[in-house]
């Protein structure tokens, strides 16, 4: 059974795992339709709810609904503190849904470019899979914060140290260039030892300095990390994000793109006036419609039509 005091987190978690399947299934619809009519690469081209949101021809990533939910969410959290229950419970919940949405453009403001699509997009899942895996581990009941026990089984001063020291195998994870393994540490202490005693990824930090040039560590971690490692990785992040585009592709994709939404602006104020013209246009077929409207007409033209008095 999860703990009482965790199911505010057990919330956040629900709620960040089903916006992350929303949103993936909603992103890659589009692209599937994008794929098989030029016409969509032109914002709003086709009506329907899924689609991409684009107000004055910019298109708002979802990102930015995920930032101003987890500002709204934490403030209220912060202001008001409520307790344990529904109140907490939905804040919980708003915050794991704006969370995902921010995640799961992750690699977009970490390059500051439009790369969901492309290789470096596969970061945005990375991210994902890691808030999952450590929200899931603060669910279950890990607490690397708490360090003294509130029993008597064991001193305070043994569990700070081994605080301390699963905090040097984190950091150690983390210079073998593995970030993700070393935040999961963090929270479960095995995965940043296990992080920590196996070789270290070429290029990284403890790599370049621990390693020599042409010494078997190096030759271990070359085979460790091979093409093989990264395309088992890739595989399985493109089963939940979706497979990238060829870098080419994209770039002329988003070429496209802009330059639709170009024309699209232009077009906007012709469309509005047509249909500000179509609107007036059955607003007076209506009232022709009307009884009397035909007499009302008839009179207001003879009462044109009268000479002036005379003065």
């Amino acid at each position: 059974m999860i703990d009482p005091s965790r199911h505010a987190v057990l919330w956040l978690l629900i709620a960040f795992v089903f916006t992350t399947a929303a949103t993936r299934t909603t992103t890659r619809y589009i692209r599937h339709k994008a794929d098989r009519a030029e016409a969509y690469l032109k914002e709003n081209a086709e009506p329907g709810l899924i689609r991409n949101i684009v107000v004055a021809g910019i298109h708002v990533h979802h990102q930015v609904w995920g930032i101003l939910m987890v500002l709204f969410s934490g403030l209220l959290l912060i202001t008001y503190m409520p307790e344990r229950g529904l109140a907490l419970n939905v804040l919980a919940a708003l915050f794991g849904m704006g969370a995902a949405l921010t995640l799961d453009e992750f690699a977009m403001w970490l390059h500051l470019d439009d790369v969901y699509w492309q290789e470096e997009g596969r970061q945005s899942v990375t991210a994902l899979i890691v808030a999952v895996t450590i929200t899931a581990a603060l669910v279950i009941g890990a607490n690397p914060l708490d360090v003294v026990p509130t029993g008597d089984d064991l001193p305070g001063a043994l569990l700070s140290a081994l605080g301390i020291v699963n905090l040097g195998f984190v950091v150690v994870t983390i210079l073998k260039g593995k970030l993700p393994t070393g935040l999961v540490g963090v929270f479960v202490p095995l995965v940043g030892i296990i992080g920590a005693m196996r070789v270290a990824k070429p290029g990284s930090w403890w790599a370049q300095r621990r390693y020599k040039k042409d010494g078997w560590l190096a030759r271990r971690a070359e085979r460790r990390f091979d093409a093989t490692y990264d395309a088992r990785w890739n595989a399985i992040r493109d089963i939940i994000g979706g497979r990238p585009y060829p870098r080419e592709q994209m770039r002329e994709a988003v070429r496209e793109q802009m330059k639709a939404a170009r024309v699209r602006r232009q077009e906007l104020p012709l469309e509005r006036a047509q249909a500000r013209v179509a609107r007036q246009a059955r607003r007076r077929e209506r009232l022709g419609d009307m009884p009397g409207a035909a007499q009302r007409t008839g009179s207001t033209r003879a009462g044109d039509e009268r000479p002036p008095e005379e003065p």
